[in-house]
């Protein structure tokens, strides 16, 4: 019993740990594009969030949340102004417990301004659709490296969990992560 408590923080080092081998390696080989290709394969497949998910159902069953989340600008050439603070946001998250794991994806759309943002999707979890509204901040900005209108910051967000036919909270996320776009 005791083993299995053990084996579930290694592998969630390890992949969280992972994607960082390839960057290291190309940095001491002196390869920019190398680096490059790494940081960009370790941005999409590193973990970008992390938090809680907090269920109406009562503390017990609130769990622990590790969030991949995808950002696509939306460019609509010059027919929008402002393009890039208009988003389609894709997400997949992990909820480990000790009874086991199990996942949830969400789709949406999200404005986002220099330090807040909001958004609304659909969440899919466990069979079940939802309604997904969110509001965050960002904040701790790298102004200094901003080429091509990246955003490196990191965020905290709120969002609710939203049931379509009866309007009824089934439950909330708080996510801690970092923005790159």
């Amino acid at each position: 019993m005791q083993n299995r408590k053990l084996r579930m923080p290694i592998v969630v080092a390890a992949g969280l740990l992972a994607p960082l081998a390839p960057a290291a390696r190309a940095h001491a080989c002196g390869g920019e594009a190398t680096t490059m290709l790494a940081f960009g394969a370790a941005g999409l497949l590193a973990p970008s969030e992390i938090g809680v998910a907090i269920s109406a159902a009562g503390p017990s069953a609130d769990r622990l949340v590790i969030g991949w989340s995808w950002q696509v600008p939306i460019d609509a050439g010059k027919l929008v102004e402002y393009a890039s603070r208009h988003r389609v946001v894709g997400g997949v998250d992990l909820l480990p417990s000790s009874g086991g794991v199990s996942w949830r994806g969400r789709l949406g759309y999200r404005y986002g301004r220099r330090h807040a943002f909001g958004g609304a999707g659909v969440g899919l979890a466990g069979g079940a659709v939802n309604l997904s509204p969110e509001l965050g901040v960002k904040f701790m900005h790298d102004s200094e490296s901003n080429p091509g209108g990246l955003d490196l910051s990191l965020h905290l967000l709120a969002r609710a969990e939203i049931e379509p036919e009866s309007g009824h909270l089934r439950g909330g996320t708080i996510l801690l992560g970092w923005n790159f776009l």
